[in-house]
């Protein structure tokens, strides 16, 4: 089964850097996608007014989260 982006950000919920930041934002959005998908979670972002530093902690984020699940 293929986590989604969502729940692998819960393992940076205590984290104290950026992408502790998204990871918290995310978990307090109930309407976030449930998705692995990049453009949906990006239009998301872009519609619910996310800045461009979020926008872009997002871009890392993902990439990291495509990385880890190469590994697997």
């Amino acid at each position: 089964m293929t986590v989604t982006f969502k729940t692998y950000m819960k393992t940076y919920l205590e984290v104290d850097d950026r992408f502790g930041d998204l990871a918290r934002d995310i978990t307090r959005d109930e309407s976030f996608p449930r998705t692995t998908k990049y453009d949906r979670i990006m239009d998301h972002l872009i519609k619910s007014g996310a800045c461009v530093e979020a926008r872009e902690t997002f871009h890392d984020a993902y990439w990291k989260y495509l990385q880890e699940r190469e590994d697997e």
